[in-house]
């Protein structure tokens, strides 16, 4: 039949599956999960989680080319542990002797021939589909195919293979999304990427080495590389879910997750921070956001503010329907010095591009930086967005063809300035993926609408 797997394991699967598990129901269930023609995807997967596959490893890749093609991109690590220094191998550990040995005659990584580890019988299939890119890192390597496979194959580097110049920062760059296909966070090679760019106690970084061809011979290279720690990962992917920053859903027997790379990076950085620092001042944070009620006496002396997000739309109700894990609100660019003289420098993190957290150095905030997060000495408290106006019109940065005066921007309502509603349903509706909060406070905004008197 072709699996890699036991045929115990296989007894398993067919004794919990009641039917065979299809290629079309797999690609509905992944078009219901989210994942949609032209998505950039990061793919993690188990096949023995689907169910019984009709087909198997073979089945699961078409329906995933077939979700994303033709205009999509899909990618895979395919990883190969193998390559690495022997005297770091715990599972299992290889005697001394053998180590000189291993250096002197394991076949140099070969992005066609060299197999992967670990990496599960949907990779190794994928491997297999012609015209796959797979990048040139020893150890740490990825595969696409698709549009934009080799903009995100090309310059892995070799040092800090998961770091700034690997695929993964060239699919945060591309707004891409990650598939957990019947695998937990355990499983998110995109968290790695989260380790590289914080700032926590004891990173360190090891001594690595892998056979490579260097000017057509075979040599035994060495290298630094982040010591990688995925024992939090899914303490922190529970936090992720529990915050609704994914989409979560059935694809085949499996519990899959789909989310937004970016997303995940700025959750995963402070929380990393916060729970591998030791009382560390400054990146011991997380959000804590000042309640709505609390705004005026943070934000004492200017006033050209309004409440925005989830929580405008509670006190609009009159109520509040859910947990925030954020307080938002809104400015004007021309007004954003104003606002920023409310607090020291050192508490304004600038919102950049690749999920970063920039501290603010005083100087003029750049037209790219469309929000700003405020800390307090222990948490993030408050995110200010940031509205650009020209000839008293404000364009909708999502898409510029909608546009609203600049009166417009906001409402009263009981005491407080709100975002406009039908902007904030805007923003909802419009966003890369509906969230279960954003499904919410639609539903909520729509019931507030029907029952005004027009």
């Amino acid at each position: 039949m072709g699996y890699n797997a036991s045929m115990s394991k296989q007894s398993t699967v067919v004794e919990k599956s009641p039917h065979p598990i299809t290629v079309a129901q797999i690609l509905s269930d992944l078009k219901k999960l989210g994942l949609a023609a032209g998505d950039t995807v990061l793919v993690h997967s188990s096949l023995s989680s689907l169910g019984w596959v009709a087909g198997g490893e073979q089945a699961v890749v078409e329906a995933l080319l077939q979700a994303v093609l033709p205009s999509g991109t899909l990618v895979m690590p395919t990883h190969s542990s193998h390559l690495t220094e022997p005297r770091l191998w715990q599972n299992p550990p290889v005697p001394e002797s053998f180590w000189e040995i291993i250096r002197a005659e394991t076949p140099a990584y070969n992005p066609y021939l060299t197999p992967t580890c670990g990496m599960g019988a949907i990779v190794n299939c994928f491997l297999r589909v012609p015209g796959v890119f797979r990048s040139s890192h020893p150890t740490h390597s990825f595969a696409a195919f698709g549009d934009k496979a080799a903009q995100i194959i090309s310059s892995h580097s070799l040092e800090d293979g998961m770091g700034e110049n690997s695929p993964l920062a060239r699919l945060v760059e591309l707004n891409a999304k990650i598939l957990l296909l019947g695998v937990g966070f355990e499983s998110c090679t995109m968290l790695h990427l989260a380790e590289v760019r914080a700032n926590y106690s004891d990173k360190g970084s090891m001594l690595q080495g892998s056979p490579m061809m260097v000017d057509k011979q075979r040599l035994w290279v060495e290298y630094r590389e982040l010591n990688y720690n995925s024992d939090d990962f899914v303490n922190l992917g529970d936090d992720f879910l529990a915050a609704g920053h994914a989409k979560t859903g059935s694809v085949g027997l499996s519990k899959s997750h789909l989310l937004y790379a970016d997303q995940l990076l700025r959750f995963a950085i402070p929380w990393l921070e916060k729970h591998r620092n030791q009382g560390d001042m400054g990146s011991d944070l997380m959000w804590n956001p000042v309640q709505p009620d609390q705004l005026p006496q943070l934000l004492k002396g200017f006033s050209d503010w309004c409440l925005a997000g989830g929580c405008s739309v509670d006190w609009l109700i009159g109520k509040t329907t859910r947990t925030h894990a954020d307080t938002d609100i809104a400015i004007m660019r021309s007004d954003l010095r104003s606002c920023l003289a409310c607090f020291s420098q050192d508490q304004v993190l600038l919102c950049a591009k690749k999920g970063l957290l920039v501290p603010w150095q005083g100087t003029q905030i750049p037209e790219d930086i469309h929000s700003i997060w405020i800390r307090d000495q222990q948490n993030y408290i408050l995110q200010i967005l940031i509205f650009d106006c020209h000839d008293d019109t404000i364009s909708y940065r999502r898409d510029k063809r909608i546009r609203w005066p600049l009166a417009s921007l906001w409402i009263e309502h009981r005491g407080m300035r709100l975002l406009n509603p039908g902007i904030t349903m805007l923003f909802k509706l419009h966003g890369r993926e509906l969230l279960p909060k954003d499904c919410h406070d639609v539903g909520l905004l729509v019931e507030y609408f029907s029952s005004l008197k027009l």
